[in-house]
């Protein structure tokens, strides 16, 4: 039977259990069935009457790899042969995990500024500022609804990594890295700031379904004086080194002019007829 995958290049995945064909389709080996794309030993009762219980085996969700979905149903074939075995039917059946999705935030604690607005779960936007004199860093610390959220997971982008860089970071485009489970202990994020720096902060709240998610983002700013900033005392650091040096080419040009004048004066000096 049909799996529904490819082996185009390379062979079919390991979940599948399948073999790659000579149309280069994963299908299952002989004796073997198709259930909801893997291939599966057939279960056999031969109890003419009453029930049959067997179990179902479930797509493991708990060791994904990166970009792989996750899977909650599977489809299996129930066949019925009559006593005779002149007449066969079938039946699918797609059975389905019940997940949640629920993906809010339980809350977001700073205690170096006032989080603006109040947190709120259906509110996905802040802003927490202080002055430079405050705190050289910025931190808070984001919480899990452990009541409707249990099986959920953080992700936020790793503050330890690119600590030399400051102003050139966007942390929207980075990736973000594991943070947080349900049950695990809570950490708080936290960062050196610069005179001036602003960054925007993403917190992802998964769901227990391994992709329903939402996004909540904190904007850090450590405020200071216009002249303070970092861009602007580096704006002005660039300017002075390159004045300065243009002007020490500059100097260097008339130097080797005054070399050369002197050389000519030293030359006419050695010709007959011309006064010393």
């Amino acid at each position: 039977e049909d799996t529904g995958g490819t082996c185009h290049i390379g062979y079919c995945a390991r979940s599948r259990n399948a073999t790659c064909n000579r149309n280069n389709k994963c299908v299952c080996r002989p004796g073997m069935c198709n259930s909801g794309g893997r291939c599966v030993k057939p279960h056999f009762s031969k109890t003419p009457r009453g029930h049959s219980t067997f179990p179902v085996q479930m797509h493991d969700n708990d060791h994904l790899k990166h970009n792989e979905p996750p899977q909650w149903s599977t489809s299996l074939t129930i066949f019925v042969t009559s006593a005779d075995g002149a007449k066969s039917m079938s039946y699918m059946v797609t059975i389905k995990q019940i997940v949640s999705k629920f993906c809010k935030l339980g809350g977001i604690t700073a205690n170096i500024c006032d989080l603006k607005p109040e947190f709120d779960p259906d509110i996905f936007d802040y802003t927490c500022s202080w002055w430079w004199d405050g705190h050289p860093w910025a931190a808070f610390t984001p919480h899990l609804n452990l009541t409707d959220c249990s099986d959920c997971q953080l992700k936020l982008p790793d503050p330890d990594l690119h600590h030399r860089r400051h102003l050139a970071l966007q942390y929207q485009s980075m990736d973000t890295s594991h943070w947080q489970f349900a049950g695990e202990p809570e950490k708080m994020w936290n960062r050196t700031f610069l005179y001036g720096e602003s960054h925007n902060i993403p917190i992802t709240v998964i769901s227990a379904d391994k992709f329903t998610h939402k996004v909540y983002n904190v904007r850090m700013t450590r405020e200071c004086p216009w002249w303070m900033a970092t861009s602007t005392t580096r704006l002005i650091s660039t300017a002075a080194s390159r004045i300065a040096t243009f002007m020490a080419v500059s100097s260097a040009g008339n130097l080797m002019a005054l070399a050369k004048q002197l050389q000519f004066l030293s030359l006419t000096t050695e010709i007959e007829g011309i006064p010393v």
